[in-house]
Order: C-alpha cells, then structure tokens, then sequence
C-alpha cells in the first residue's frame, strides 16, 4: 500500500458553487482509492472567508481560502490553479487530480486514469446548453496547424470517443490527472488582455513544452455546470428526492 502514488484531489471553487457542493463532496468522499494516499483540499477564493469556514464546518473538508481582490475572472482562477500546483508540490503528491467542483466523475477515477500511464490525462465533461452542449475535449487540426473543437466536428465525435485513451489537444481542466513532476516547470497564468481561460494556456504551455496532453474516452464524467452557473440546481435538486 505505500508504494501506491501519494494523490493530491485538488479543487478550486468559490461561493457560486455551492449548488451542488454537498453532492460534489460526497461523490468525492465515495472515491475507492486508499485514503491514507490521498488528500481532497479545496482551494476557495470566495471575497471573503465566510464560504471556507462554512465548507470546514458543514463538511468537515480541508479548505484553503485566498482572497485575489481586484482580479479579473480569469487571472483570478489562474492564480487558484497555481495554488493548487504549489500545495501538491511542497507535500510531495507523486499526482494532482484537478477536480472541478461541478464536475463528478465516477469513484474509481483516480485508479482508471493512473492505469493508462499519462503523466497528463483527463477524462472528457460535457460544457454549453441544449443543442450547444458539447464535450470539452479538443484535437489537434493538422491539416490547419491549429486546434479543432469536437462539436465544430459532430460526425467525427462518434469515432474518437471508442473508449481508447487518445492524445488531444486539451480537455480542459475540469477532472485531469496530472503528474507533479511533469509540470516542474509550468506555471498555470493568465495573460492581461486576453479572454482565454488558464485552461488554454496550460494546455499551449504543454504543447510548448512537448508534454503529451491524454484523455480516457471509455470515460464520461457530469458536469452539472453551463455556460449559465447554477442552470442544473433543479436537476441536482432532483437527484437527492
């Protein structure tokens, strides 16, 4: 058992989240992979404490709260990412599973990704509304040099998700597998001026950097988020009846 690899479930969130938090949590504590190799910390970056305080007491969990005030949306969820990477590194997890607070994979996640051997490897989330909705993942264009969105590709989704682990471009953040020492050198940022999300940068900086970014497409994990926060609380309100 303590040859196993030392997991770090690190997840960022603010008080926006907390339509789905109490589910979130139990999906995670549900988790099959020992628990004497691993820890589940939440990274809070709320304005004020109040929300960490209510998650340690209600939920009992580990929280770490930094206040970014001034930050723009996307610089801020840049630092909270980086928070999680610096936590990983100065405790010594052999792995981070960057697990977003809407997101809910199933429990033995930690175990089929480690399987695959990626140092980086994700599992693919739904994201948009209605007809819009579509999986995060991204491939690589080689026709065009570029990246290619899989719902700008419908009669191609059918043949990639065949349940074998595939190289992409991104997968986004959301449930993704990361090996600490893979990163050493990358830093999760944000620019000034540019809209994209750290998302997008982590996954250039890889590129970059020639680290291989993998996703599981035999797996599918829920993601009770949309580009409206807080649109599928009736349907989580509905599970727990």
């Amino acid at each position: 058992m303590k040859y196993l690899p030392k997991i770090l479930i690190g997840t960022p969130t603010y008080s926006g989240k907390n339509y789905c938090v109490s589910q979130f949590i139990s999906n995670v504590l549900d988790f099959t992979y020992p628990k004497n190799r691993c820890e589940f910390v939440i990274f809070d970056n709320s304005p004020t404490p109040e929300n960490a305080r209510f998650l340690t007491k209600e939920y009992g969990v580990k929280v770490i709260w930094k206040d970014f005030e001034g930050l723009k949306v996307n610089e801020k969820l840049a630092k909270t990412h980086q928070m999680v990477k610096e936590y990983a590194v100065d405790n010594g997890f052999d792995y981070i599973l960057h697990l977003e607070s809407d997101v809910f994979p199933q429990v033995d996640v930690i175990e089929e990704l480690l399987r695959t051997g990626k140092s980086i490897v994700g599992v693919p989330y739904l994201i948009g509304n209605g007809g819009q909705r579509h999986f995060v993942t991204r491939i690589f264009d080689y026709h065009n040099k570029d990246y290619c969105s899989i719902v700008n590709m419908a009669h191609y989704q059918q043949f990639f998700f065949d349940g074998e682990v595939k190289r992409c471009s991104t997968n986004g953040l959301g449930c993704t597998l990361i090996k600490t020492s893979s990163i050493k050198n990358i830093n999760f940022r944000h620019e000034e001026n540019r809209d994209e999300a750290p998302d997008t940068f982590f996954s250039n900086d890889l590129m970059h950097s020639r680290i291989s970014y993998w996703v599981h497409t035999g797996m599918l994990a829920f993601h009770y988020n949309t580009e409206d926060w807080g649109d599928y609380v009736q349907l989580v309100n509905n599970k727990n009846d």
